[in-house]
């Protein structure tokens, strides 16, 4: 069997080492890191984790999508709102930078759809109507498009994982796996599918009996 150093489980390994060496020398908080070995150690968690990232190559695309958006709302923060930040409360955009730093902080909050600043400054009935465009617009691009797309992309994910499994299920019920013919085949030539899967091509015999031919095989002859 082929081994892949390249594996996730194998780079999991590496990572847990370097926790460790890490955790000896500079500071302990390393070795929590260990505590999510607990998913190796489930197979429900597992399934869990390969349903969620299933469609990993389409979810790195929604990432840079969705940085995109944000940027776009920090240049116009920057060009039309930059007075309205509050650097006491971390809301910092004297730079195009600071802004979309703070724009991403405040992106992941749970804001209700925009962006919930504290709009120093901006207390005039024109300026609502300027805070109702963009915090309806962010939240159609940024909360409905874009995280439902995500949403989206794992629910398929499980769904795909759930259809190869019942798949893998129904061959190992309605197919031998050692001649590959199915039950129904049986069925039209009489010939019994437990009787079949049980006693001729019983894979737990079939496997006995090939490890011990090759024992006996792999034993030397010592009679002259």
């Amino acid at each position: 069997m082929a081994i892949s150093i390249t594996s996730f489980y194998h780079l999991w390994l590496t990572i847990m080492i370097v926790c460790s060496v890490a955790g000896i020398r500079y500071y302990g908080v390393f070795f929590c890191v260990h505590l999510l070995h607990i998913i190796a150690m489930f197979d429900l968690l597992t399934r869990v984790i390969k349903g969620a990232t299933a469609n990993r190559d389409q979810l790195l695309v929604v990432i840079p999508f969705a940085l995109v958006i944000i940027y776009i709302y920090a240049m116009v923060h920057f060009h039309l709102t930059r007075s309205a930040f509050a650097s006491t409360s971390m809301e910092y955009c004297d730079s195009l930078f600071e802004c979309f730093s703070t724009a991403i902080r405040y992106s992941f909050r749970n804001s209700n759809g925009g962006h919930a600043y504290s709009w120093t400054g901006k207390k005039t009935f024109e300026d609502q109507w300027l805070r109702i465009g963009m915090d309806m617009t962010f939240w159609i691009f940024y909360s409905i498009i874009g995280l439902k797309v995500v949403t989206a992309l794992v629910l398929d994910g499980f769904t795909s994982q759930k259809k190869d499994r019942e798949s893998a299920l129904k061959d190992m019920n309605s197919m031998c796996t050692m001649c590959g013919i199915t039950k129904d085949d049986f069925m039209k030539w009489g010939i019994d599918w437990d009787t079949h899967i049980h006693k001729e091509h019983n894979m737990c015999s079939t496997l006995t009996s090939s490890t011990t031919s090759t024992t006996q095989r792999r034993q030397p002859n010592y009679q002259q």
